[in-house]
């Protein structure tokens, strides 16, 4: 039987026959504790299942060419008219049915199990089985879970050795020793790979999460400077509106210059005066000076006649010295107000220069 199916899955494979499907019991699977009721009470385990009647002539004809005998086929569009009879039933006390535990990978393959077994219950031991079949008003072929057949006339099959394993496997897809092998080598060969792609996914997974907690510490750096930037914007616009502010008022008022021109004007007009002033001063104590040598030459009654003249020029002279004294006194306040003047601009100027190099520091800063 390996030979036949190990030619007719090949050419599976290679695709010159498309509608065969395969073994009937590679279509399937089921729990290991029916495994030895479902390989002794289902016989066509091994037939093999096409899709129609062409593959199975296609079959046919390919098992006749290499001289490998005959096989049994089950065509799944001959067994349309069973899909109703798959629907679940109710079973008698203890039993299960057996189609009902098989689990198919392809629904479409469930019609050729259900010919194969059609309703075959299953029981835990043999007692309940034979109360099962032949108990009740309808009779039911039954197997146990150890392989032993009742059938609905009350003949019974097994006792021999149990049947195992014709359920799935890659043995019964017709392999070779030597195939399997190299199915177990891939096999290897690809948990290794899976180690390595698992040990990668950690190490990756594990550099991601390095990376994320990388990321948002530098989203609060860059936020703490987002923060800082703009506190330093704004701080740079009071800072340049401040030296506007100043820049404007370094700038003397038109009042002021008309008035510093002003005081120039009178400053000047009283150093003239006071010049003037010292002049006169400077002629009566000559005069003075005159008169007192001509007192002491003279002497007499023309030293009294005289005195009376140096009274009145030392009245002149006393008046001069106070009208000089005056003078000095207004020059030194207006000379006064003028420096005051001339400090509070040159005050006013070196705050605006302040404030210019703090505002270009702070331009530096933010580039």
């Amino acid at each position: 039987m390996n030979e036949r199916l190990r030619a007719l899955m090949e050419a599976k494979r290679s695709g010159s026959i498309p509608g065969l499907v395969g073994r009937l019991g590679s279509l399937g699977s089921i729990a290991p504790e029916y495994d030895c009721a479902i390989s002794t009470a289902c016989g066509p385990l091994d037939w093999i299942v096409v899709r129609d009647t062409a593959a199975a002539q296609q079959s046919v004809e390919l098992l006749r060419e290499r001289g490998l005998g005959v096989a049994t086929f089950v065509v799944l569009d001959k067994q349309a008219h069973l899909e109703k009879r798959m629907a679940p039933i109710e079973t008698p006390k203890g039993s299960r049915r057996l189609f009902d535990l098989v689990q198919c990978t392809d629904p479409a393959h469930r019609v050729a199990f259900y010919f194969a077994l059609h309703d075959t219950l299953v029981c835990g031991d043999k007692k309940l089985a034979s109360d099962v079949a032949m108990g009740g008003a309808k009779r039911w072929r039954v197997v146990t879970t150890d392989g032993v057949v009742i059938n609905p006339s009350g003949t019974m099959e097994g006792g021999g050795k149990p049947l195992r394993g014709r359920m799935g496997g890659a043995q019964s897809e017709g392999l070779s020793e030597a195939e399997l092998a190299k199915l177990r080598k891939q096999i290897d060969a690809l948990g290794s790979k899976l180690d390595a792609v698992k040990a990668e996914r950690a190490a990756a997974q594990s550099e991601a999460r390095e990376l994320q907690k990388e990321a948002k510490r530098a989203q609060t750096v860059h936020n703490k400077q987002a923060m800082q930037l703009e506190a330093a914007a704004a701080q740079r616009a009071a800072l340049e509106k401040r030296l506007d502010s100043a820049r404007a008022a370094s700038q003397p008022s038109e009042a002021e210059v008309a008035r510093l021109a002003e005081l120039a004007k009178e400053i000047k007009a009283l150093g003239k005066r006071v010049g003037e002033g010292e002049k006169k001063v400077g002629a009566a104590d000559a005069t003075l000076a005159s008169l007192q040598e001509q007192v002491l030459a003279v002497g007499g009654i023309k030293l009294r006649a005289q005195k009376s003249k140096v009274e009145t020029l030392g009245e002149q002279v006393s008046g001069l010295q106070q009208a000089v004294t005056k003078a000095e006194v207004g020059l030194e306040s207006k000379t006064a107000a003028q420096a005051k003047l001339e400090a509070s601009l040159s005050k006013q100027q070196a705050a605006a220069e302040g404030l210019e190099r703090q505002g270009g520091g702070l331009q530096e800063g933010l580039k």
